[in-house]
Parts: C-alpha cells; sequence; structure tokens
C-alpha cells in the first residue's frame, strides 16, 4: 500500500536521495530501463520497500484514466 509522504518525513529524504544518487552516477545518457533497473537496486541498498510498475486507480473529471496510462514504474510502500 502506497502510503502519504509529507516533506518532513525522513522516508521522503531518502528516496529523494537515493534518486538523486542514482541521476548523479548514470546521468543523462542511459534509457529509462536502466535507470529503473539502478534505482530498484538503490533502493534495495537503502532498505527502501518498494514495488513496480503498480496500477493506481486515477480519476480525472469523473473518468477513469486506463491503467496501462497511469502506472509509474516504481512506487514507494510501506513495509509488510
Amino acid at each position: 500500500m502506497i502510503s502519504e509522504l509529507d516533506e518532513n518525513d525522513p522516508r521522503t529524504f531518502e528516496i529523494i536521495g537515493a534518486a538523486l544518487k542514482v541521476r548523479r552516477r548514470l546521468g543523462h545518457a542511459f534509457l529509462e530501463a536502466v535507470h529503473q533497473e539502478a534505482l530498484a537496486v538503490e533502493f534495495l541498498s537503502r532498505h527502501i520497500p518498494f514495488q513496480r510498475e503498480v496500477d493506481l486507480p486515477i480519476r480525472r473529471l469523473q473518468r477513469s484514466v486506463e491503467p496501462e496510462r497511469g502506472s509509474p514504474q516504481i512506487a514507494q510502500r510501506d513495509a509488510e
């Protein structure tokens, strides 16, 4: 389950720190799939629970959006 994170939550800083570390190491020369894999490895090394390709219900103007257009590649989740 995805939880809401506020700006003062230490998990927020861990997640952003992991993303920035991957970005600094890889730059912009690699495809998105490489960045996704590197971020997953970084999350694992920091013990940040996550899921890949999660379908999230998205509603816009009282209509549902197709799941394939609303799926983040990686989503932080609470430890189970």
